[in-house]
């Protein structure tokens, strides 16, 4: 389950969140045999910019970063984020 934490600050008047999540995904068949792991673990970190109201169908924009391990497999990633709303 994500964790959104609204920090009570402002950028360009709107409202700054930070949040993340933690999983374990359990690996099967080829993925598991080319990693030699029967699982990885993800834990994700980011901020985010509310700007409901301000762009149009958007509810944030933010920046996040991912660690992942597992037994014999770790990295990285980073990216936008983007979510709609309806």
């Amino acid at each position: 389950m994500p964790l959104d934490v609204p920090l009570g600050w402002n950028v360009f008047d709107c409202e700054l969140h930070t949040g993340g999540f933690s999983a374990r995904t359990e690996l099967f068949g080829g993925v598991a045999d080319s990693l030699n792991a029967d699982h990885v673990f993800t834990v994700n970190g980011r901020f985010v910019l509310d700007v409901r109201g301000k762009v149009w169908k958007v509810r944030w924009l933010g920046l996040g970063a991912t660690y992942f391990f597992g037994e014999h497999v770790d990295g990285w990633s980073a990216g936008l984020d983007l979510r709609f709303q309806i």
